[in-house]
């Protein structure tokens, strides 16, 4: 009766002996599983696809470096570490070997096409824009490509930069400078207009025997032969010319314009600016704050005059005669 018993009592202890091994072998297989996957293959496809494979299954993508392949496309798999089929824990990287495409590509025919088209098909091709010509001609349009180096259907490197030839439209017709010298700056430009000319921002210089705002002179001189679109040069006679040595100076001293911004809780945008006929100068342009004030010189010179605009209408500055300022002093004492 004991031996019995303890029969079925040494059976009870193999039988959970062996569930006890079985569940942690079960258990182990299964966290072991858990933390490791297999590599899938990702050679020869796109970049973007196998970073999007391999970051789903929990692994890092590490380009390991690029390399030029004449049987591989442009940003394909070339190879991979570890490979197809190994097992892995999850988090590890896979280094892959990206394609620069062919090192030799046939170069692309860009005559006829504009300039930004052209630039698509050079960086399409993996080529660097070279220099950049430009000349006139009567019958290709604005912007187009005239001609190409390397000619089109040639195999060239990749490293190798295309030089491209444009054309700036048809060539300009030559006029004879218009006679500006004496003119008003109004008539000059109306002059320079009709000779499909363009006038620079002019310089200023005062002649008290000359009309304001009257041209001084031209570059380039009346008569010359220049290419319209050219753009002219005019100096003209104006008090903003004018320099503290010049013996025509004004021996008047300037008054004092001062700009109080009414009471209130919001800033005011002003303007000030001195005006002669067609000429205009910025001296201020800014918000005030409520309260505020601003002080202008206003020198008396023939024909100028200051205006003062508060938020886009004129205001009433109050002039404040007989008290001169020093015009040398950059930061003349308030009065």
């Amino acid at each position: 009766m004991i031996a019995r018993l303890l029969k079925w009592v040494l059976i009870l202890v193999v039988f959970a002996g062996a569930a006890v091994a079985s569940g942690y072998l079960v258990l182990r297989w299964v966290i072991r599983s858990e933390n490791r996957v297999v590599v899938p293959e990702v050679t020869h496809r796109q970049v973007v696809y196998a970073l999007e494979i391999l970051s789903d299954l929990g692994l890092n993508t590490r380009v390991e470096r690029t390399e030029f392949n004449d049987s591989v496309p442009i940003h394909y798999v070339i190879s991979q570490d570890p490979a197809a089929g190994t097992e892995i824990k999850s988090g590890r990287d896979v280094r892959l070997v990206i394609s620069k495409g062919p090192a030799v590509v046939r170069m692309p025919n860009l005559v006829g096409l504009r300039s930004a088209q052209a630039e698509v098909l050079i960086e399409e091709a993996g080529l660097c824009r070279g220099p950049t010509a430009t000349t006139f001609h009567d019958r290709i349009g604005m912007d187009r490509i005239v001609a190409q180096h390397p000619a089109a259907g040639q195999r060239i490197d990749r490293t190798r930069c295309v030089q491209l030839l444009v054309c700036a439209g048809p060539m300009p017709t030559a006029v004879a400078m218009p006679l500006l010298e004496g003119r008003s700056m109004a008539e000059a430009v109306l002059l320079a207009d009709a000779a499909r000319l363009h006038v620079a921002p002019p310089d200023y210089r005062y002649d008290g025997h000359v009309p304001l705002n009257r041209v001084l002179s031209q570059q380039p001189p009346s008569g010359t032969r220049i290419a319209q679109g050219r753009q002219i040069e005019l100096i003209v006679n104006s008090p903003l010319g004018r320099s503290p040595s010049d013996s025509q100076v004004n021996s008047a001293e300037p008054s004092l314009v001062r700009y109080r911004a009414p009471v209130g809780f919001l800033k005011q945008h002003v303007q000030a600016r001195m005006i002669m006929d067609e000429i205009a100068v910025d001296l201020f342009d800014g918000f005030v704050a409520p309260n505020d004030e601003l002080w202008f010189a206003r020198p008396t010179l023939p024909g100028f005059h200051l205006e003062i605009l508060a938020d886009g209408r004129p205001a009433s500055p109050e002039v404040l005669n007989g008290l001169p300022i020093d015009l040398t002093d950059p930061n003349p004492d308030s009065p």
